[in-house]
């Protein structure tokens, strides 16, 4: 068991190392930070169609996201909350076509690990077609997820108000918050895996990639908030750029793993 393991780690990182993972994902977080401000500004328009208000909305960023992008992040939150849905019309068309280049540099690659070859492989127009069309569903199974993550806080809520026994209100907040963010994390990588790869896969074939890389994300997000609220070297080192520069890092990290999940899912077959 224990050499199998081994066995099939070597093979994941020699794969890794063949498929250019590092690079793409750089390629990947490219495009999407070009895109970062308008498709955080057509994702927080999108979610006032919902229930969700700016305060609850802040509430569940700033568990996500580490402490020193708060500032910047929750700035355009209340920004665009301020202003009407007409004037970041603009926003939309430039994110769907710049965030469509990410998704389309992220199915080149997934073409890449599942070994799909150019002959399998659909039309350039069509695949930047889908790229835009993915680009829309991807944002709102993020506004789901976003959704989720607030009812989940409500359900906690209710529940220390109408029983007393709910002490620990702090750590089962946090708790069910991590839950909820695995289930919503999960069913993002599980789209992306099932239907990014412009491929016949089974569903229950691409479980294992998700289930380890949304596991993965959550560690990683923790690590990160707490390196950062710990070492403020980002800081002192770049000064008011280092909002930009944790996008940066965040978002790459993000790709990666949703790269080495496919590596997981691949030798899995």
């Amino acid at each position: 068991m224990k050499e199998n393991i081994l066995e099939k780690t070597k093979i994941i990182l020699k794969n890794m190392n063949k498929d250019h993972i590092s690079e793409s994902s750089a390629q990947c977080a490219y495009y999407v930070i070009l895109s970062f401000i308008p498709f955080l500004i057509l994702l927080l328009t999108l979610i006032q169609y919902t229930n969700i208000d700016s305060e609850e909305l802040v509430n569940v960023l700033s568990r996500v996201i580490p402490e020193d992008m708060n500032g910047f992040v929750i700035g355009i939150v209340r920004e665009v909350y301020s202003k009407s849905i007409g004037t970041i019309s603009i926003s939309i068309v430039f994110t769907i076509i710049s965030a469509g280049k990410g998704l389309f540099a992220l199915t080149k690659e997934l073409h890449t690990i599942y070994n799909i070859s150019n002959q399998k492989q659909k039309s350039w127009i069509y695949l930047k077609i889908a790229s835009i069309v993915e680009t829309i569903i991807f944002i709102l199974l993020i506004v789901f997820g976003m959704i989720l993550l607030v009812f989940g806080k409500t359900i906690v809520s209710t529940s220390k108000e109408h029983f007393g026994w709910f002490e620990n209100y702090t750590i089962i907040s946090a708790i069910v918050y991590r839950i909820l963010f695995f289930i919503s994390v999960f069913i993002i990588f599980l789209f992306i895996y099932k239907f990014m790869s412009r491929h016949k896969l089974k569903l229950k074939s691409q479980a294992k990639g998700a289930m380890f890389s949304s596991l993965l994300l959550n560690i990683v997000s923790f690590i990160f908030s707490r390196y950062l609220s710990i070492f403020r070297g980002f800081s002192s080192t770049y000064g008011s750029l280092t909002a930009l520069m944790l996008i940066m890092m965040w978002i790459y990290t993000c790709f990666y793993i949703v790269f080495l999940g496919a590596e997981i899912n691949k030798i899995s077959k």
